[in-house]
């Protein structure tokens, strides 16, 4: 009401008001929904992805290359951890509590958003040791189809669990997707425990019993053929994303399928 008066009465308002004081800039960061591979179907009632099947997060900013530059935490082997607790929207969702193709999904998700598909890395010929560069497209990457490998190992999926029948022992096993926490515990196995722990890890039933001296004893005494059996159908059977891409050496012609690697510099152009 006051300008208005100053308008219709031909006073001139006063020319040394203060400015409104200006707050901090706010900036919408694009977001996105991420396609889950394992659907939801392996987290237990309560957590975050029960049942979902995306996840959304945000597009990256600075902060994230902070983190993905710190030595410390790339040291610690938690640089990922960060940078997914970072681009996560929902924050009750713990990186660690996800499953390792879900964490891969969200890792592969934003390294396209910040510095777009194509990865140019170094690879070593398999066949000539030829050392040199191969360009990857990333959105070539797809879900891997775990759900047809369940059907064709002859493996049953119930209540979040595959179910396994060995060939040589006969015996039933009952396994489930590692997550983060598991995948940090095998990294600091050594070579002498690196098959009977990754079992350890993922075997929750042998033949109806869940008593965990049981399964060590089982695991510690499991015919050879059966141990790789399991581990060939529980690599084909868990949800990831299916790395592989094509690959010729520019020096001996050698042709192959090879996987992208995840590691720090997956997100920097050389």
């Amino acid at each position: 009401m006051s300008r208005n008066v100053g308008r219709l009465t031909g006073e001139r308002e006063p020319q040394n008001q203060e400015a409104p004081p200006v707050g901090p800039v706010e900036f919408v960061i694009p977001t996105e929904f991420v396609d889950l591979p394992s659907k939801g179907a392996f987290y237990p009632e309560g957590h975050p992805l029960h049942n979902a099947d995306s996840i959304e997060i945000k597009e990256m900013t600075a902060k994230e290359e902070d983190i993905l530059t710190n030595t410390s935490l790339i040291k610690k082997g938690i640089v990922f951890d960060r940078l997914m607790a970072s681009v996560v929207i929902n924050k009750e969702t713990s990186p660690e509590s996800l499953l390792v193709g879900d964490r891969n999904a969200i890792i592969m998700a934003t390294r396209i958003s910040g510095y777009g598909s194509e990865y140019v890395t170094k690879v070593t010929c398999p066949l000539c040791l030829n050392s040199g560069k191969n360009t990857y497209d990333l959105m070539e990457i797809r879900d891997s189809n775990w759900e047809r490998e369940v059907e064709e190992c002859g493996a049953v999926l119930s209540e979040g669990l595959f179910e396994i029948t060995l060939p040589r022992s006969q015996v039933s096993v009952k396994a489930r997707p590692i997550n983060g926490y598991d995948e940090k515990a095998l990294s600091k196995l050594g070579e002498a425990d690196a098959v009977t722990g990754q079992l350890k890890r993922f075997i929750v039933e042998v033949d109806g019993q869940r008593d965990r001296k049981y399964i060590t004893q089982f695991i510690e005494n499991m015919p050879a053929r059966d141990a790789k059996y399991l581990r060939t159908v529980y690599k084909k059977i868990t949800p990831n994303l299916d790395f592989e891409q094509d690959y010729e050496c520019d020096k001996c012609g050698y042709e192959a399928r090879l996987e992208v690697r995840l590691s720090p510099d997956f997100f920097w152009f050389e």
